[in-house]
């Protein structure tokens, strides 16, 4: 029972202390993308031949390549004071953001983060990679 009533106290705490966010409204101004592979060197390990055991007798064989396709999107939001640009790099069977451009959405700065509300409601989170003042337009 004791068990049980620190996990609800616990349960209340972390939900009273989740941060609320500042949500401004957002333009969808700008999505590009580019392609690559990014190459990565596999190795595996093999016993020594003669080698009577411990572990001095394992050593690293390169192996084939491992060749992964990526995709970066970077995707511009415009306020009316501050523009921000994020990067989405997206691996193997990875999904884009999903809004729509030219479409208005939901932002929150978190540091070097900012949160979107894709077209879904969804919260994801992505770096920022340029702000941009849109007090000098």
């Amino acid at each position: 029972m004791k068990i049980l009533s620190i996990i609800m106290l616990l349960s209340i705490a972390s939900v009273s202390s989740a941060k609320q966010r500042d949500w401004k409204t957002a333009t969808v101004a700008e999505i590009t993308s580019a392609d690559s592979e990014k190459d990565i060197p596999r190795t595996r390990m093999v016993h020594r031949p003669g080698c009577q055991g411990g572990l001095g007798c394992m050593e690293s064989l390169p192996t084939e390549h491992l060749t992964i396709q990526t995709s970066t999107l970077l995707i511009r939001f415009e306020t009316p004071e501050t523009s921000y640009i994020v990067r989405q790099i997206i691996m193997r069977e990875g999904h884009p953001l999903n809004v729509t451009l030219n479409g208005q959405t939901k932002i929150s700065v978190d540091g070097k983060g900012l949160h979107i509300l894709d077209d879904e409601g969804k919260d994801v989170k992505l770096s920022i990679v340029q702000k941009i003042s849109n007090s000098g337009r």
